[in-house]
């Protein structure tokens, strides 16, 4: 499976799964503000190891709803500024 982008609350969101060990999925995610120049210097980037996953969609699917996650915490906390 490819990596799945989306656009989410101003920030884009580009999830990957990858395969690990005995067959299972996990997955990395990057987060960018939109608008951003894509080489990634300013990207939060995650790695997900802790859960595994029997599908690839499965891990991408938890990888995006976490990354959505990070970023309302982030805009959370812009607001408390």
């Amino acid at each position: 499976m490819e990596t799945r982008t989306i656009d989410y609350r101003g920030f884009r969101l580009m999830v990957t799964p990858v395969m690990d060990h005995e067959g299972l999925w996990e997955y990395s995610y990057q987060i960018q503000r939109a608008g951003q120049p894509a080489d990634g210097k300013q990207a939060i980037l995650r790695r997900r190891t802790v859960t595994f996953h029997s599908t690839a969609e499965a891990a991408c699917m938890a990888g995006i709803e976490l990354a959505k996650v990070e970023v309302d915490n982030l805009r959370a906390l812009e607001q408390t500024i």
